[in-house]
C-alpha cells in the first residue's frame, strides 16, 4: 500500500555511506521529499511502499551491489528513473547501468549544480503507473504473503471486503482482482456482477470454500475453473493461475517462477505464523529442508534473508491494520507479531520513511480525498 504522493517529489538515496546519504539529504531537502537507503532490499521495500520519482544510487555498495538493486529495481517499477552514482574509475560500470535502465550517471566528488539539474529534469518526467491488481480479503497472512510476490511487478492495492461502495471509490481499471471471500458463493456472485459492471475486462481470481458447489453459480462459473482456488490454497497456486489469466491479456512480465519452490513453501508457512515467535530453524524444519540451505534459497532469490523477509511481511500486515481498523499501534504491532511497539515503529520508518500514526493519518486523507 503506497502512500499518497505528497507535493513535493520524492527523491530516494541509496548509499551505505552515511556521510554521503546526509549530504545529499542537506543538497535535496529545500525542493524535495528525501528518503534514504543503506543497502538495496531496504531501498526496494522503499521503492514499493513510497513510489519515488527519482532514485539516486551508489554503485559500489556491500551485500547487494548497485547493479543488482538497480536490475531489481527496474523490475518492479520499469519507469522509475535511476541516476547512478560512481567514483571516476568505474565509469565503465556506469555505463553497463545504463544499459540495464539507468537514467544517467554522475561522479564523485559531483557537482552540486550539475546533480540538481539531472534530477529536477527526471523528476519531471511523466510515468504511466504499472499494472494495477486490487486484493480483497481480510485473510491477513496469506494476503501479504501473495503481495509481497505481486509487487515485484505489479502495483498492489487492498481492501477489506468487497462491497459496491469500494468500487465506487476505485480509480483507474485494475488488470486483475484478487478475491479472498470470507462469504458466502451468493455474496462473491452479487460483488463479481458489480465489479463486471464496472471494469467490463477485469481478470479475476477467486479464492473461495468448496468450489464444486461454487460452479453451480453462473456467476462463478463464468470465471472459469481455473479463476476458482478452494481454501485453503498455497501462494503457488495463486501465484500460477494469476501469471496465466495476466499473460492473456498481455501482461507478460508477470512470472514468480523465479522465486523457487522452498521460498514459497516457507512463504506458505509464514503467512499462517507470522505472529508467533519463530527463527530460520523453525521453518526451515517445517518445510523439510537445512536451516542453512533455506537462508541460501532466501538470499538467491530475494536478496534478503528469512528474518528480513518475515519482517517485511508483517509490516504489509500492519500496514493494512493501520489503514483499514482503528486498532491502536499497540494492537497492531502485537497482532503482526512484534514484540512491542517501540519496535514495530522503529522498523515500520526503517522501510517506509515515516511513523505508522502518520502512515494512517496519510492514508485516512487520501481515502477522504477519493470519496
Amino acid at each position: 500500500m503506497a502512500l499518497a504522493r505528497p507535493t513535493r517529489p520524492v527523491v530516494l538515496v541509496v548509499d551505505d555511506d552515511d556521510g554521503v546519504r546526509a549530504a545529499f539529504t542537506v543538497l535535496l531537502e529545500e525542493h524535495y521529499e528525501v528518503l534514504t537507503a543503506s543497502n538495496g532490499p531496504t531501498s526496494l521495500q522503499l521503492l514499493r511502499s513510497r513510489a519515488p520519482d527519482v532514485v539516486l544510487l551508489d554503485i559500489r555498495m556491500p551485500g547487494m551491489g548497485g547493479l543488482e538493486v538497480l536490475a531489481r529495481m527496474k523490475e518492479a517499477d520499469p519507469q522509475v528513473p535511476v541516476i547512478l552514482v560512481t567514483a571516476a574509475c568505474e565509469i565503465s560500470t556506469a555505463v553497463a547501468g545504463t544499459k540495464l535502465g539507468a537514467e544517467d550517471y554522475i561522479t564523485k566528488p559531483f557537482d552540486e549544480h550539475l546533480l540538481l539539474a539531472r534530477v529536477r529534469e527526471a523528476a519531471k518526467r511523466e510515468r504511466v503507473a504499472p499494472p494495477g491488481v486490487l486484493r480483497i480479503g481480510a485473510d491477513l497472512g496469506p494476503l501479504a504473503a501473495l503481495q509481497l510476490a505481486l509487487e515485484e511487478h505489479l502495483r498492489v492495492t487492498s481492501a477489506w471486503g468487497a462491497d459496491s461502495g469500494l468500487l465506487a471509490r476505485s480509480g483507474a481499471p485494475p488488470v486483475l482482482v484478487i478475491l479472498d471471500s470470507g462469504s458466502t458463493p451468493e455474496a462473491a456472485a452479487c460483488f463479481l456482477r458489480a465489479l463486471h459492471e464496472r471494469f467490463p475486462l477485469v481478470a479475476v481470481v477467486l479464492m473461495i470454500e468448496h468450489v464444486k458447489a461454487a460452479m453451480r453459480i453462473p456467476e462463478l462459473a463464468a470465471l472459469g475453473p481455473g479463476a476458482l482456488i478452494e481454501k485453503p490454497y498455497r501462494v503457488a497456486d495463486v501465484l500460477s493461475r494469476i501469471t496465466a489469466l495476466l499473460s492473456a491479456r498481455g501482461v507478460t512480465n508477470a512470472s514468480w517462477e523465479s522465486l523457487g519452490p522452498h521460498v514459497l513453501a516457507a512463504s506458505d508457512y509464514l503467512a499462517v505464523h507470522y505472529d508467533e515467535p519463530i527463527g530460520v530453524a523453525d521453518v526451515a524444519a517445517a518445510i523439510g529442508l537445512s536451516a542453512d540451505h533455506l537462508a541460501h534459497a532466501f538470499c538467491e532469490r530475494l536478496g534478503v534473508a528469512v528474518k528480513g523477509y518475515l519482517e517485511r511481511l508483517r509490516l504489509v500486515i500492519g500496514q493494512r491494520l493501520l489503514a483499514e481498523t482503528e486498532y491502536k499501534v499497540e494492537d497492531v504491532a502485537e497482532r503482526c507479531g512484534f514484540t512491542h511497539a517501540s519496535h514495530f515503529s522503529r522498523v515500520f520508518v526503517q522501510h517506509t520513511g515515516v511513523r505508522p500514526g502518520e502512515y494512517r493519518r496519510c492514508w485516512t486523507a487520501r481515502v477522504a480525498l477519493r470519496g
